[in-house]
């Protein structure tokens, strides 16, 4: 066992496994005091100098605190190949960060990591390595701000308030607040308004359909109940201080809320404020419409409207590609159309409502801070099932 194993896998190794390998303690050690943990010797003991370390580094970076994930290995694998400083100061700081890509795979043969990089590539990087480029946080800090995130200035520097804007980012859009994936990466490019990667060569155009207008029958407008069957479960006002999204109230974020008042020229007020008239436009025009839920079926319809508005719009194509069997991207193109015209089912619904169930677990594994709200996301996710089943 290794910090390479433990990093391509699945698995948590606990920590009173990996004390018994002390090949992997000595792993584990040199990493931490690269990182700037204090570890002690690097002599494959796990002494309390290196427990103590562990959980500091855990704790820094939200990881579990009792094993070693996949998330800590990359993250320790990544100080590991570091190059230890050199007289020049210079050189040292353009070769660590070239050095820790390198240990990813994806990027080794460049001198710099950038969203369009790692929105074509396919590796997932941790924020440990992410914060070594500052050209790379500088864009993911305007891009955040953009999206309605705080971030602070786009100076570069991966501070107290961009891992807090980042979190909320990956919450509310569901992902992982420790690594950036292709997926987030993507999000994050599409939101800003740029393009992930080139655009391809144009394709010969279909000939157009007789009627490209969704036929009423088996889809349509349930945007009514949708909404009926979302409001029930997103309820009144809260703040809670676990929540990184902020104040919500029916569901709405006080950034999604300061968005529109801007566009509707209206001076900015606490979303506690919010009426019913602003609530429903804001469903209709900024969730309803954009997840192309009127193109679906009765029960998928509502499925992702409720996504979308758990994980924004773009979190709810992502769910949707997945049950659809199709490469997921958070984008609705004509692939999804495509794929979605072979499989505008109610069994399509049961699949995505499943998989958002797994993805809750998962959500808690990777930030234990949530654990706090997975009952109250499993009540909601098994009322959708319930619901869909009742109709389908």
């Amino acid at each position: 066992m290794d910090l390479q194993t433990i990093a391509r896998g699945k698995t948590i190794y606990l920590l009173r496994t990996v004390q018994t390998d002390a090949a992997l303690v000595r792993s584990v050690q040199t990493g931490l005091n690269k990182l700037g943990f204090s570890a002690g010797a690097v002599d494959g003991v796990w002494t309390r100098d290196t427990d103590s370390a562990f959980k500091a580094f855990a704790k820094r970076y939200q990881l579990d605190p009792t094993g070693v994930s996949p998330q800590a290995a990359n993250a320790l694998l990544g100080a590991i190949a570091t190059p230890t400083p050199s007289p020049s100061p210079a050189a040292a700081s353009t070769a660590a960060p070239a050095a820790r890509a390198a240990s990813y795979g994806s990027v080794s043969a460049v001198s710099s990591l950038s969203l369009q990089t790692i929105a074509r590539g396919r590796e997932t990087y941790p924020l440990s390595t992410v914060r070594s480029y500052s050209s790379l946080v500088q864009s993911i800090q305007t891009a955040l701000n953009r999206m309605g995130f705080s971030a602070g200035t786009a100076d570069g520097n991966w501070g107290s308030r961009t891992d807090t804007a980042y979190r909320a980012f990956s919450l509310r859009y569901g992902f992982r607040a420790t690594e950036l994936s292709p997926r987030a990466a993507n999000l994050i490019l599409s939101s800003a308004g740029e393009s992930p990667s080139p655009s391809p060569s144009p394709r010969p155009s279909p000939s157009p359909r007789p009627n490209p207008s969704p036929s009423p029958g088996p889809t349509g407008n349930f945007f009514d109940e949708a909404l009926r069957f979302t409001l029930k479960w997103e309820g009144g006002f809260s703040d809670h201080p676990n929540d990184y999204g902020g104040a919500t109230n029916k569901g709405i974020i006080q950034t999604v809320y300061d968005d529109y008042r801007r566009r509707e020229g209206l001076p900015l007020r606490s979303v506690r404020y919010i009426t019913d008239d602003e609530v429903v436009e804001i469903y209709d025009t900024q969730y309803w419409r954009p997840s192309q839920a009127s193109l679906m079926v009765r029960t998928l319809a509502i499925a992702q409207f409720d996504t979308a508005v758990n994980f924004g719009v773009r979190g709810a194509t992502l769910f949707l590609q997945e049950a659809l069997g199709i490469s997921a991207d958070g984008v609705f193109g004509a692939g999804t159309r495509a794929a979605l015209e072979r499989a505008n089912t109610s069994a399509t619904a049961r699949r995505y409502v499943d998989r958002r169930i797994e993805y809750r677990y998962e959500r808690v594994a990777a930030d234990p801070s949530q654990r706090v709200f997975l009952q109250g996301w499993l009540n909601r996710d098994n009322d959708l099932k319930r619901y869909i089943s009742s109709i389908s």
